[in-house]
């Protein structure tokens, strides 16, 4: 795996002496490269941010925005939502993204939502570029002209098809933000297999990156923490000295990471059935399960065309590790690849592909074989660092940079020309459907016709006095003749609270999903709030004990072995 062999600093030592120069191909693949790296730049930076996702993505980093400005620094509920009736977005759907969002926007207020997205967009590729230089140097080992190595292979983590397409064509916002942490997640991993093998202890540090890294992959984009976790397991199985006992550092690893997401986590198991998620495991057509079927049909042909460019890659790159290791059997790391590579791509093969997406959770709604290519990239940057580095000459990395810029050039020409291979469907900005409160009947285009219409409270045979809104409350008074029943323009959630006159009364949804509330008769004030949950305050608290825990525990582990050290060391 990615850890060193028994020679240790040795092999890295010889390797650097004796590393062979660059060869013409892989000059040419460095320079194709780095010309498609300023062309997908160009043509982000010129188009604006208008793929199949950006609609949501747009209002949510605008909502984000001015509920910051409202003092609200967790946002869950985002009451603009259809049509002033809001929905419970972020009790479900992760929230980092979102705060960096906000965080460029604290800066730049001026700036509009699209402009923010571009601005961490930029951020965000550069910093996943760092995360997977700097794990490539501390791998390789490398010296001052090989770091120089490692920064060109995280080029192609960076530049690879599937990173343009996902902040393009899918307009992938929090998936693209995930990119930063997966390399981290593979770092921790190896010092912990590194550390255990050249000195049979425990890494304090490798376990806090990796533990760090999956609870940011969780509070990032879900789809790409599972991924992520997949990827990790398969890393870990095919090495088996000491195989229990890796599995029980990733599981221990994995459960810190859910203790320290808890705060996001927990409201999600909490009110996973409050909202129209289901909406998500949609039945999948055979012809779409895989980019192989895909690019004949005529829905999502961009998309296609990008995973079956990455999945051709894959199949270079597979047939490339194989022949390598089955020369170097002593060696777990090739053979990890290889598993790794084999399991990318078939997991794309139509036959076996559209079984999971029909029947096995979570593949029908994280469309597992098109984002394992996020396994595939931190593969491509490992061996073509290698092979620029001279440790191993993996030729065929050269020629899977290279096909992949070539082939880059007519898709960012589609892209720079506005063609359009599938019309799509226009959406104004506000939340997906999935991510509404449970309308009956389902809030779709009739649903939001009739509601529509309801541009403030209703209360029949009561007389309005004045009203007033806020992001997370409302304050009405009303003169009624006779206990009437009140219909706020609110979706219902568990967490509204009404009080009249400082008394609670009970909230129920109506037949369409609003919030109402019956009212005594005479002149009263009503006063609705949206509450913080026991989940929120219950994960809250897990969260902080564990990052306290956490951190008591690798500090110490660290001066235990530093001490262990010094007793150990011989004396002058």
């Amino acid at each position: 795996m990615g850890w060193i062999p028994k020679e240790g600093k040795e092999i890295l030592t010889r390797a650097d002496s004796t590393a062979s120069p660059l060869t013409k191909l892989d000059r040419i693949a460095i320079a194709a490269l780095v010309l498609v790296a300023i062309a997908e730049i160009g043509t982000f930076l010129t188009l604006p941010f208008d793929g199949y996702d950006s609609p949501s993505h747009l209002f949510w980093v605008s909502e984000w925005r001015h509920l910051w400005h409202a003092g609200v620094i967790y946002p869950r509920w985002m009451p603009d939502s259809y049509h002033g009736f809001g929905a419970p977005s972020f009790y479900l759907y992760p929230p980092l993204a979102y705060f960096f969002s906000s965080a460029v926007a604290m800066l730049l207020p001026g700036a509009s939502a699209m402009t923010l997205i571009k601005i961490v967009v930029i951020l965000a590729l550069v910093l996943s570029g760092l995360s997977m230089y700097y794990y490539l140097r501390w791998r390789n080992g490398s010296n001052e002209q090989g770091r120089s190595l490692m920064l060109l292979a995280a080029g192609i983590y960076m530049f690879a098809p599937y990173r343009f397409f996902n902040y393009t064509v899918r307009a992938a916002f929090s998936e693209h933000v995930a990119f930063i942490f997966i390399p981290l997640a593979f770092w921790g991993l190896d010092m912990i297999l590194r550390e255990r093998h050249l000195t049979q202890k425990f890494s304090p540090r490798g376990f806090a990156l990796l533990t760090f890294a999956i609870a940011l992959l969780l509070i990032t984009n879900l789809p790409i923490a599972a991924c992520v976790l997949v990827m990790l397991v398969a890393y870990l199985a095919v090495d088996r000295e000491g195989q229990l006992r890796k599995m029980v550092t990733l599981a221990l690893a994995a459960m810190s990471a859910l203790l320290l997401s808890a705060f996001y986590l927990l409201p999600v198991a909490t009110y996973y059935h409050s909202a129209q998620l289901a909406r998500l495991w949609m039945p999948f057509p055979f012809m779409q399960s895989s980019p192989i079927l895909g690019i004949f049909t005529s829905r999502a042909v961009m998309i296609n065309a990008y995973g079956l460019l990455m999945l051709l890659g894959a199949v270079g790159l597979l047939v490339s590790v194989r022949s390598r290791s089955t020369a170097l059997t002593n060696d777990d790391r090739f053979s990890s690849w290889f598993w790794l590579l084999a399991g990318v791509i078939v997991l794309q093969l139509p036959p076996l592909s559209i079984y999971p997406f029909l029947h096995v959770f979570p593949f029908t709604v994280i469309q597992l074989p098109a984002r394992l290519n996020c396994a595939l990239l931190v593969l491509l940057a490992a061996l073509w660092s290698d092979h620029l580095g001279g440790r191993a000459r993996w030729k065929a990395t050269s020629y899977v940079v290279l096909f992949w810029s070539i082939c880059m050039v007519p898709l960012i020409v589609v892209q720079l020309s506005g063609i359009h291979l599938r019309a799509r469907e226009v959406c104004l900005p506000d939340d997906p459907p999935e991510y509404a409160t449970r309308w009956s009947p389902p809030y779709d285009s009739l649903a939001k016709a009739r509601t529509a219409m309801d541009t403030g409270w209703i209360a029949k045979d009561a007389t309005i006095a004045s009203a007033t809104r806020t992001p997370y409350a409302d304050t009405i008074a009303y003169d009624a003749s006779s206990n009437v029943q009140l219909t706020l323009h609110r979706a219902y959630w568990p967490l509204w609270q009404a009080e009249v006159d400082g008394q609670t009364v009970q909230t129920n949804p109506d037949s369409l999903g609003r919030l109402i509330l019956a009212v005594p008769a005479g002149r009263h004030t009503i006063t609705t709030q949206l509450t913080e949950s026991s989940s929120e305050i219950v994960g809250r608290w897990i969260s902080l004990g564990t990052v306290v825990v956490f951190l008591m525990f690798v500090v110490g582990t660290s001066r235990k072995r530093t001490r262990g050290a010094l007793e150990i060391s011989p004396t002058r």
